[in-house]
């Protein structure tokens, strides 16, 4: 399933231009509040915050002292943007960044494996294989001591 949704993920954004598909990581709300009293520091505004507004965790707030005024901003990741976040391991576990790397892992496999039961470890077809391999890497090589 994971291989499944790595892929699939990994498909969306290549052609999230073509099938329109948008980028937003995250909705954006931003509102001011007025506070009725000045506090001894910023741990009591935030205490207040929470139990006046029910804040969730991810608000960031600020604050000029002396303004009276607050201004709160809160992101709501959308669906979107959670299918990237996954794909591309933004803000993931160590877990979750070898779980990737176990895909990856067994995808190279899998072509590889695919190429050896293609060649029949035949001379002329391996030898293919290894021109079709190295000649780009001999090229890039090549083009970077110039």
């Amino acid at each position: 399933m994971l291989g499944l949704a790595f892929g699939f993920t990994g498909f969306l954004m290549n052609h999230r231009t073509l099938l329109r598909i948008p980028v937003e990581k995250a909705e954006t709300t931003r509102t001011q509040v007025s506070i009725p009293a000045a506090f001894a520091n910023s741990a009591e505004l935030a205490i207040w915050l929470r139990g006046r507004f029910a804040l969730p965790r991810a608000v960031s707030a600020r604050h000029v002292p002396g303004s009276g005024l607050v201004d709160l901003e809160t992101q709501e990741a959308t669906g979107w943007g959670l299918l990237m976040r996954l794909h591309t391991g933004c803000g993931a576990s160590a877990i979750w960044v070898l779980i990737a790397d176990t895909i990856a892992g067994a995808l190279m496999l899998l072509t590889l494996s695919g190429v050896l039961l293609w060649t029949r470890l035949r001379l002329p077809r391996l030898a293919g294989v290894v021109v079709l391999l190295t000649a780009p890497v001999l090229t890039v090589v090549y083009l970077a001591t110039i």
